[in-house]
């Protein structure tokens, strides 16, 4: 801060390592919230959705009601990736989106879970509600054109700055 550097960490939903002590919280300018993996393919007995919108908002009570940290100052992390129960792995949004478009609007195919558009557009506009902002994981995993979640994000952004 001396040098007038901004100070940010990425964070879990909860449990946190016992050396992040509420001082060292407070310091932060943003905490990057990652709310996904609540679930995945190391938890193969466990199959589900990893990101659900109620992660999100457990995550927003955790933060600010029992860490005390300002909502502003938190990010809402969110997956361009999804988990395969099926075949134990990983998936990105763009290789679904690859097998059928279709996919673009849904949460869910098979024992694949992921966030589609109308998830991503709805976290979004909880972020811009209840957070300092959104953070993705990893954009590099997100298709490109009409069905991308990038422009999902940003087209709820614009939309929001045209009411106001």
């Amino acid at each position: 801060k001396a040098q007038d550097n901004g100070m940010t960490s990425a964070l879990n939903v909860s449990g946190l390592h016992k050396g992040i002590t509420q001082e060292a919280l407070t310091a932060y300018d943003f905490i990057k919230v990652m709310v996904y993996d609540n679930t995945g393919p190391w938890r193969p007995e466990n199959p589900g959705q990893h990101a659900p919108y109620s992660y999100a908002e457990e995550a927003l009570d955790y933060w600010i009601d029992e860490r005390k940290i300002p909502a502003e100052k938190l990010t809402l992390g969110v997956p361009f990736y999804g988990h395969d129960f099926e075949k134990i792995g990983s998936v990105s949004y763009a290789d679904l989106i690859e097998r059928d478009t279709a996919y673009a609007n849904l949460d869910q195919i098979g024992e694949i879970y992921y966030n589609g558009i109308p998830t991503m557009i709805k976290k979004t506009e909880l972020a811009l509600n209840s957070y300092g902002g959104i953070m993705i994981w990893e954009l590099a995993q997100d298709t490109e054109g009409e069905l991308s979640l990038l422009r999902a994000i940003k087209q709820t952004i614009e939309a929001r700055r045209t009411k106001n």
